[in-house]
This record gives C-alpha cells, structure tokens and sequence, in this order.
C-alpha cells in the first residue's frame, strides 16, 4: 500500500499518557514513510517532540480545560468553540488532503466528526476517557453514530463502557510501552536527595490533579511517619498543568503533618523514566477510574511494585496479589499498611515487579500494538 497522509488531533500541548502513545504511533508511521501533520492547541513539550519525529504540528484555538471532570463553564466554552475549530478543520483537510483523520482525544470528537462529514474523510477516534452518564456521554454518543467514524480505539473496557451503543465501531487496544531493561534501573532519587542506601522509595507520578487524588499518599505517609518508621520516603512526581490549586493544598497537607523531609516534589521531569526506575514502588491513587494509565504499564516495564485504586484500567490488565495490589480510593489507612508491609517484606516488592513486567512483555508489547494500529489505519 502507498505511504499515508495522516492528521492527528489532539487536545494537550503537555505530555501525559495519550500524547505518549501518540508520540510512539507517529514515530512508527514515519519510520514507514507516512506523512503526520499534528492539531495541537499550543506550543509545548508535545509540539517540540513530535518536530524532532519529522511531523508538522498546527496550532488551533482548541483552548485550556482542566483534566477530569469538567465544569459547566468548561463545557459552554468548548460548545462555543466548535463552529469556528470545524471551519479551520476542514479548511486544513482541504490544503492537506490527508487520507485518514485520527482524534487522539474526547475534546477533539465533535468538530472532527464534522469536518470530516463535510469533507467526507474517513476519521478514527482514539478514546482515552471514560464517559459516565452525562452530558459528555451524550454528545460522543451524537456523533459516534456518524458514518464518517469508521472506529473507535477503546484503551480499556471501562474507556469503552460508556460508549457501548457505538459497539459495532469499537475495537479494544490496551496501551503498551517499550520494554525497559531492569538491569540498567539507577538511584537518581537516592543519589540526588541523599537518601540512605536501603530506604524504601515509594511515588506517584503524574499531573497534580484533584481526580488523580495524590492526597491519599500523602495521608498514608502521615499514618507511616506516625508509626516511626523511618525508612519510606514518598515522592511527587510531576506538576500541575493550568492551575496550582491541588499541588499548593498537597503543599499545606505536607507541611502541616511535618513531613517536608518525607514527602518530595520532583517537578516535571523530562527524565521520568530514569526518575521511576529509582523507585521500589509506584502507588496510583485515582478517585475515579483512570481508563488505562500508561504509568502502570511504565512501572511494570522497569519492574516497580504496583499499587493501585481497585478500578480502571490497571485492574483490567494486572491479577490482584500477583501483578499488582489494590485498595479503595480514599482508604489510605489501608494504603499504609500495604506500604509497611511490602517495607517488612521487600521479597514481594521483587516478586510482584516480576510477574508484572511478564505481564506487559507478552500482552503489551510495543511493537505488536503498534503494527496493530497501523494495520487498522490501512484499513480505513
């Protein structure tokens, strides 16, 4: 088949889960000789990234919302949006011509279904969230059922639970990653913060957001530091992405319970995984169900201890008390406990790393996902 043009849109200028895994299709498609133009709604890590890729990025007035739910006035910004993004959308299609439209996210559905309709271009939606009962499961439900969708990518089955009256269009695919070698893990963290040699590391990485819910690690190191022990130290890793709101009340909660010397902000980090590999376990610690978080499947890679909220994505895919360990959002009592008994029992940590890096080996192999989707892409 003759190489592609393909155009991707896409609703963050940052790098978070889904703009990684756009990042790894577009390096894939152009390794093959495909042409990637790229919407984004500014400049940043993203833009800067996919450049050194060989893609061009457009820069479109698609806006700033927060991550998770949004609110009434997020929603009648993004409605009052749609008419004048779908007339430069289909003016771009028109100059670009591409063969294929791929919306790499929620925000970008509506306005390439019709610009695309218009057009009569064939799109793809990429689905990275998961859509309760609501006005926002109404809306992609609307435009789902447009002809010009020929499919849907659903990373996980809660991402495409709320999407099942589109099931004929929608086809399951896991994230994957790149398979990372254990043997090379470093101690940044230890090396950089001069922590001692047989302290346990415990993190959570990601945006600093209120759903991500990181103040349950911060409670649970409470609880620990309480009991005096003094071996675990927890980390933060990441930023805020709009507004600071939840990273400065994170700020309050640590210097409130005196734990400044416990609990470390990194900041973001262009370095995340060389960061990661420094941990002994990653803790993520969503409130609501995260569709299939790729720092899961990161953490597995580089053989972390994984504990996690007991929903969404990183419950599909990894077996409880051998791949990975759950507890219910919001019970951080629980979630100390785990920590100081994986602390007593540092075998587990190795022993649930392993099996969880087998897991990502056979069933989230990069390369098989990604000749997955190019094989879909080609049969649009």
């Amino acid at each position: 088949m003759r190489n592609q043009n393909i155009l991707f849109l896409d609703q963050y200028s940052g790098l978070s889960g889904g703009q990684k895994v756009l990042l790894d299709i577009i390096k894939s498609l152009s390794k093959k000789g495909w042409f990637c133009t790229v919407v984004l709604p500014g400049k940043g890590l993203l833009l800067e990234k996919i450049e050194a890729l060989g893609g061009k990025c457009v820069i479109f007035p698609i806006g700033k919302y927060g991550i998770g739910k949004k609110s009434l006035l997020d929603i009648l910004n993004y409605a009052f949006k749609i008419p004048a993004l779908t007339f430069m959308l289909v003016g771009l299609i028109k100059k670009n011509n591409p063969d294929v439209v791929y919306a790499n996210g929620a925000r970008t559905f509506a306005w390439a279904t019709l610009a695309c309709t218009i057009t009569k271009k064939p799109l793809l939606w990429h689905v990275h969230s998961i859509f309760e009962k609501g006005i926002n499961q109404k809306i992609c439900l609307f435009f789902g059922r447009f002809n010009i969708v020929k499919k849907i990518i659903a990373v996980s089955r809660a991402a495409a639970l709320g999407l099942n009256k589109l099931s004929g269009k929608i086809e399951i695919i896991y994230n994957a990653v790149e398979e990372f070698n254990p043997d090379q893990r470093i101690n940044i963290l230890k090396d950089t913060y001069k922590i001692p040699a047989d302290a346990l590391l415990v993190g959570n990485a990601g945006i600093l957001e209120e759903w991500k819910n990181q103040e349950d690690l911060v409670r649970a190191a409470r609880i620990i530091q309480e009991k005096a022990i003094e071996n675990i130290y927890f980390f933060l890793i990441g930023d805020s992405v709009y507004k600071d709101n939840y990273r400065n009340m994170l700020i309050k909660m640590i210097q409130n319970a005196d734990l400044e010397k416990r609990v470390i902000f990194t900041g973001f980090r262009k370095d995340i995984n060389q960061v990661m590999s420094s941990l002994d376990i990653l803790v993520i610690n969503s409130k609501t169900p995260d569709p299939c978080p790729l720092v899961s499947l990161e953490a597995a890679s580089l053989g972390l201890a994984i504990i996690s909220t007991d929903f969404g994505g990183t419950k599909e895919i990894f077996s409880e008390n051998k791949e990975a360990i759950f507890y219910k959002a919001g019970d951080y009592h629980c979630l100390a406990e785990k920590i100081v008994y994986l602390n007593s029992h540092r075998e587990e940590i190795h022993a649930l790393g392993k099996q969880a890096r087998l897991k990502v080996r056979e069933k989230h192999n990069l390369n098989k996902y990604l000749k997955r989707i190019a094989d879909i892409l080609e049969g649009i």
